[in-house]
């Protein structure tokens, strides 16, 4: 069913946007009777009013006519109605000419390598969905991005479900022709933060380990990484903005770098700072110098990475430590 919506661009004019309203589920083992199915056989019907959209969507931006009807088609990589059907993120947005960002955003994905093997959503034209309730780190920062009051307006508010699926329950945004930034691109590829010394070893884990400063265990909000070279330089895991310098009993010398609003990054130990409180940063430029000061066993870093401030696993957004 058509159903027709108000949008606010950021001139204040208003646009009639239209989306098709569905009940959906990617959980379903067959496909929905209500729900337009897309085949990528070029020449098919879907196909052709697909490609057709998307068209009509890129001459809308450069001139005065509108935009193609917001509708969704449904992909299963199961039909097989194409030799060899894609069945990966990277080759479902080169086959359907929709960008990576918008089928995550949509289909709430977090990985470029997470595997689809079950019935997805395809939109139209591109753009960024966004989820009233964020359920991964990419949603939290593009929720964060663009559900705030300041940028709201700017998207055109629709109900995609809930179906069966309680992920789809509540107002979502669409947001046309928007595309990930930089970071949250770096997320979704599963690269957003790097190992911060040049050459490693990890001395203690993330989670329970042996106490080193007595008996027991203990829970290590981090890790601790050792170099067995003179490069004692210290980089920032990510671009973002050196959000506080400080010296603590536990801690030492250490500083934090804020990374889009969501994730913080903590370095620890330090014997040098060489930033300031404030400095913008990119990914591997130095920070500081490895130390042994606080509570510590040797010259080290403790590295730590928080979301929305509570500790994650750094292993979870390395993948340098996942093997």
């Amino acid at each position: 069913m058509n159903v027709r919506v108000r949008s606010r661009g950021d001139a204040g004019m208003a646009a009639l946007v239209w989306f098709l309203a569905i009940g959906i589920s990617l959980s379903y083992s067959q496909e929905p009777p209500s729900f337009p199915r897309l085949s990528l056989q070029p020449g098919s019907g879907s196909y052709t009013f697909l490609q057709e959209s998307i068209s009509r969507f890129y001459q809308a931006e450069v001139s005065v006519q509108d935009p193609p009807e917001l509708s969704l088609l449904l992909y299963n990589p199961q039909w097989a109605d194409i030799p060899n059907p894609p069945s990966t993120l990277l080759a479902i947005a080169s086959r359907t000419n929709i960008p990576v960002d918008t089928l995550a955003s949509l289909n709430r994905l977090e990985s470029i390598n997470q595997p689809v093997a079950f019935p997805i959503l395809i939109p139209n034209q591109p753009g960024l969905f966004v989820s009233p309730s964020p359920k991964n780190d990419l949603e939290d920062m593009i929720h964060g991005r663009l559900a705030g009051d300041d940028r709201r307006s700017e998207g055109v508010e629709l109900h995609i479900g809930p179906g069966t699926n309680s992920d789809y329950e509540g107002a979502w945004l669409f947001f046309p022709g928007a595309r990930l930034t930089s970071s949250e691109r770096l997320l979704l590829y599963q690269v957003y933060f790097s190992i911060p010394l040049r050459n490693y070893r990890i001395t203690a884990p993330f989670g329970m380990d042996v106490n080193p400063f007595g008996e027991g265990t203990r829970y290590h909000h981090g890790i601790d990484l050792a170099s067995d070279t003179d490069d004692l330089y210290v980089r920032a895991s990510a671009g973002g903005r050196v959000s506080h310098v400080g010296v603590d009993p536990i801690y030492g010398l250490y500083l934090e770098i804020e990374h889009d609003g969501v994730f913080t990054t903590r370095y620890a130990h330090l014997e040098q700072v060489l930033v300031k409180k404030g400095q913008d940063v990119r990914t591997g430029d130095g920070v500081g110098i490895m130390g042994n000061t606080g509570l510590s066993t040797g010259r080290h870093l403790h590295f730590e990475i928080h979301k929305n401030g509570e500790v994650v696993n750094p292993a979870h957004f390395i993948r340098a430590l996942r093997y």
